[in-house]
């Protein structure tokens, strides 16, 4: 698998420094709070190429973005119109206007560590994967150094604020769906059909936490409704087997 990336992809050299797009999405109703993820995103070691930021609405929504200073690119897009609770939709903006050859995601009420980008990238080189996730602040889900399709079919433990991914692979997944829930799930477990991953238990990225107990747990099922259809649309026949009765 090793030998076979590296030939469709190309090797990562850091030296050169790999452009990277962040999509942001938002809905532009905290300001203070995406100026906060902004920021993160600015103070990177490895700086990224650019920063998309999608607002969640039209083009006078947008118009009231005032992103900060820094030393890449930041556009702010409008969607055009709400997405009606599809985030599929917003990132998807995001990724269609993205001209690097990564891509990495960011909740507007999330922050990055200062070292994620850089760490990740290397983690990816050394491990010759395109796909990269990490641990969050509070977060504990058991994961392996090497992810495979199989891995995630289990559990996700991919945070969504914290996925690196290769834009071949991601263009190959087809991007997001539409759902209202669990399309980034169901996206990640497309990528890992591309390439293998790399998983870093360091926590390198920090969540909103006022989301209730409630609204997690609502999620959560959401989610698990939209795995169970996912398994038999996105798995290879064996896996499909093996976690029919998974939930």
């Amino acid at each position: 698998m090793a030998d076979l990336l590296a030939n469709a992809f190309g090797a990562i050299n850091l030296d050169l420094a790999p452009r990277v797009s962040v999509v942001v999405p938002t809905r532009g109703t905290k300001p203070e709070q995406l100026d906060r993820a902004l920021r993160s995103v600015l103070a990177q070691t490895l700086p990224p190429y650019e920063i998309i930021v999608v607002v969640d609405g039209d083009a006078q929504k947008a118009a009231s973005i005032r992103p900060p200073p820094g030393p890449c690119k930041i556009a702010v897009l409008a969607l055009g119109q709400p997405s009606n609770g599809r985030p599929g939709l917003v990132r998807n903006r995001g990724c269609g206007a993205a001209r690097g050859d990564w891509v990495a995601f960011l909740d507007d009420d999330d922050v990055w560590a200062p070292d994620k980008l850089r760490l990740q990238l290397e983690a990816m080189r050394n491990d010759s994967t395109r796909f990269c996730c990490t641990a969050a602040v509070g977060t504990a889900v058991p994961c392996r150094r090497r992810l495979v399709l199989g891995d995630i079919m289990q559990h996700n433990c991919v945070v969504c604020s914290s996925v690196v991914v290769c834009m071949t692979v991601l263009r190959n997944a087809q991007f997001f769906g539409d759902e209202p829930y669990g399309q980034d799930w169901r996206c990640w477990q497309r990528c890992l059909q591309h390439t293998d991953g790399s998983y870093l238990p360091d926590a390198l990225v920090r969540l909103n936490d006022d989301a209730s107990d409630l609204d997690r747990s609502t999620v959560r099922a959401e989610g698990r409704q939209a795995l169970r259809a996912a398994i038999g649309e996105t798995a290879p026949a064996a896996l499909a087997a093996q976690f029919a009765g998974f939930m």
